[in-house]
């Protein structure tokens, strides 16, 4: 089994790093299914009390509306009445990303696996085979009373139990996206973001050194720029991923704390905001070079190969 390199967590309260948020956007390439799995039957409006006032008892209402239930469509996720993504999903989408691109060197490894990464379906695993046959220990536990009390690298910044992450995601809300209806093999109905909706949210980042942000962007598909390649997220994003599930992330500003330092040779200030295009590269480029052991994935290109 592969050692994981664990350190003592950092933590917030304590400013030794960059502290601030980055302002980032979540635009749809195809449409975008983000929701609770579920199965709704539905009737029309106002058929509940027609019937009612026909049959004129709520047993035989319900007994005849019975015989008309139909699927509905599947809800997106809504917060204050506009289409939303949480923020527990795109964390979760960034997080993975990350954890499986660490590759082995020198028989130690820098991310530990949640159980969860071994599984899914033979066009995850197509994706990420080479990762998924490694001999990781699944994810760390944090419990300084016991004496255990170091973590892997994406755990310090995601967090794990008992442990707060350094970096914190908000809801990502799209305030100008009308979802549309779309039907799917085996009955599915879903409400989609359709292509070209954008969503846009915040995320906190506290006591990170400069390649660790580069490496937060990495994770959300950027090459070498402020935006960047199709990654997939959500509903049927494997099996119909050509139609639904791929999105691309873009930063579009970063702003310190006045508590911060200052980041790549002040080009951000503490208590300034700056677009993300001017930092982007740069933060990649730290990463790229702290952490050669780091390898990006094109997943949309991998699992379109794997479909042929």
């Amino acid at each position: 089994m592969l050692e994981v390199v664990r350190q003592q967590p950092r933590r917030r309260s304590e400013v030794q790093g960059l502290c601030g948020s980055l302002g980032v956007s979540i635009t749809t390439v195809t449409d975008l299914h983000v929701g609770w799995v579920q199965y709704r039957l539905g009737v029309r409006e106002g058929e509940t009390n027609a019937v009612l006032k026909r049959t004129g008892d709520w047993a035989r209402a319900v007994e005849e509306l019975a015989k008309g239930l139909r699927p509905d469509y599947q809800p997106f996720c809504e917060c204050g009445g506009m289409p939303t993504i949480p923020g527990a999903t795109v964390k979760g989408n960034v997080r993975s990303r990350i954890e499986l691109g660490f590759r082995e060197k020198m028989g130690k490894v820098r991310s530990c696996f949640v159980e969860a990464g071994r599984g899914g379906s033979w066009r995850h695993q197509a994706i990420w085979a080479d990762v998924i046959r490694e001999q990781r220990p699944n994810q760390c536990k944090f419990d300084p009373r016991k004496g255990i009390n170091k973590v892997c690298l994406v755990c310090n910044l995601f967090g794990t139990t008992s442990l707060a992450g350094l970096v914190k995601f908000s809801d990502f809300v799209g305030r100008d996206v009308v979802l549309e209806d779309r039907n799917f093999d085996f009955n599915m109905k879903l409400k989609v973001a359709p292509k070209g909706s954008v969503f846009r949210g915040r995320i906190d980042f506290f006591n990170l050194g400069p390649e660790e942000l580069g490496l937060l962007l990495l994770g959300m598909g950027m090459r070498d720029g402020a935006e960047g390649r199709p990654v997939l997220m959500g509903r049927l994003k494997y099996r119909h991923h050509d139609r639904i599930g791929q999105v691309r992330y873009r930063l579009d500003t970063i702003r310190l704390s006045e508590l911060s330092k200052g980041l790549l040779l002040e080009a951000v200030k503490p208590g300034e905001e700056v677009e993300g295009a001017k930092v982007a590269g740069g933060l990649i480029e730290c990463a790229r070079s702290e952490y050669e052991d780091f390898q990006v994935v094109d997943e949309v290109k991998k699992l379109a190969e794997a479909k042929r």
